[in-house]
């Protein structure tokens, strides 16, 4: 191999990676969930201290 860039030889076409979001999508999606599930057992318990 004294070729220095060698065409795809092997067949396997590289195509450009896709842009991934920032890794804090993933932590601001669980705080958001999170959340969510706070707001939801808060009504809950809202609901269940007036007696209904």
């Amino acid at each position: 191999m004294s070729r220095k860039s060698a065409p795809s030889s092997r067949g396997t076409v590289h195509y450009p990676l896709p842009r991934l979001p920032h890794p804090s999508w993933r932590m601001a999606a669980a705080g958001e969930a999170a959340r969510a599930e706070r707001v939801a057992v808060s009504a809950e318990d809202f609901w269940n201290r007036l007696g209904l």
